[in-house]
């Protein structure tokens, strides 16, 4: 199972989707993650969904600044994301029902983003 996903937006903004899939934050794969955009991207802003570890709240989404091969961890803010990142996370959660089910959340959350609710 994958402890992340990265998705490459079609954004002015924001360049990349990191969504975490298990408990662990993205400070457990930052290498990991940088290696993977690094061979993509300059630099640019990326967002992080952290759903498994923050649960359904204000700090699930946050966005960081990624430039010369590095994740700059002192530019990250909580945000409120674009409907649309909202839709692409979903899709992920749903293709990732095993750290779905594994995950933190209520079952009432788990069964929305199962039947395709945007939580």
């Amino acid at each position: 199972m994958d402890e992340f996903a990265i998705v490459q937006l079609d954004d002015i903004i924001y360049k990349y989707l990191i969504v975490c899939l298990s408990c662990n934050g993205i400070l457990d794969y930052l290498d990991s993650i940088e290696c993977k955009l690094s061979n993509e991207i300059i630099g640019g802003k990326i967002i992080v969904d952290q759903l498994f570890i923050t649960g359904n709240s204000c700090n699930r989404f946050v966005e960081i600044n990624f430039k010369n091969k590095k994740i700059n961890l002192s530019t990250a803010k909580n945000i409120k994301p674009p409907k649309f990142i909202l839709r692409k996370s979903l899709k992920i959660l749903q293709n990732n029902t095993g750290a779905l089910e594994n995950s933190i959340l209520t079952e009432s959350i788990k069964d929305r983003i199962i039947k395709g609710e945007i939580v």
